[in-house]
């Protein structure tokens, strides 16, 4: 794998916590030409999940919130501890394994997507994030 290359990822904010391949960074210029929307598909261990990361973190240091949803409660807790270590003066909720929590009384919501289904529709009034985790396009719950 090429060497890692450190870049900006806002014009409002050049103290970038993540150190990231070329891919990664074109990839989420590319996202954010399609104004913050697109779909990252890359093979296991790629380093989609720092992509994400950053997404939620720009979206964080717009003022908006983040849900992020995966498929299993493994993955919810690998979610929980990448946000502990990487935004820990945000607030985090997780929903689902016997949380509750809700995207408007947190920061960032971390849910396995059979629980988020019977979620109520976030109405915080601040703008939104949506990640989605998959391990494959089977998963997609729509």
């Amino acid at each position: 794998m090429p060497p890692a290359t450190k870049v900006p990822w806002s014009t409002n904010n050049t103290d970038n916590p993540f150190t990231l391949y070329a891919w990664q960074a074109e990839a989420l210029t590319a996202w954010r030409a399609q104004d913050s929307r697109g779909v990252v598909e890359a093979v296991t261990g790629a380093g989609k999940t720092r992509v994400g990361l950053v997404a939620a973190w720009e979206e964080l240091q717009n003022g908006g919130v983040v849900e992020v949803l995966v498929p299993s409660i493994e993955l919810l807790n690998q979610w929980a501890q990448l946000v502990r270590d990487n935004f820990p003066n945000y607030k985090m909720g997780l929903l689902g394994s016997g949380e509750h929590d809700q995207l408007s009384e947190v920061d960032i919501l971390i849910a396995v997507i059979n629980s988020a289904r019977n979620a109520k529709p976030y109405r915080g009034g601040r703008h939104a994030l949506l990640v989605l985790q998959l391990t494959t396009a089977t998963e997609l719950p729509f």
